[in-house]
């Protein structure tokens, strides 16, 4: 959607949650093909957020690094709770 239906802008940031759990490998296979993919079109992310259920994956595409942020599962439950409720 990234190059279809957005103006430019000087930095794209995507956040993506998912309830899965992942593997280490998963994840960095996921930066790589992210990576690839990424070659074919002219606008790109320049960081991608991925909210796990025990972790905070933050791909820097711009300098292909991966930091990883570790989640109490039970802080995350009480937060994710807290957050449908103003929701609803």
């Amino acid at each position: 959607k990234l190059n279809k239906n957005y103006n430019v802008f000087k930095n794209n940031i995507l956040f993506i949650f998912s309830d899965v759990y992942v593997y280490y490998e998963q994840i960095i296979n996921e930066q790589k093909e992210i990576i690839k993919i990424q070659e074919k079109f002219n606008k790109k992310y320049n960081v991608i957020y991925i909210c796990l259920i025990d972790k905070l994956c933050i791909f820097n595409l711009e300098d292909n690094t991966c930091e990883y942020i570790k989640i109490d599962k039970n802080k995350f439950l009480e937060i994710s709770m807290k957050v449908n409720d103003n929701v609803i």
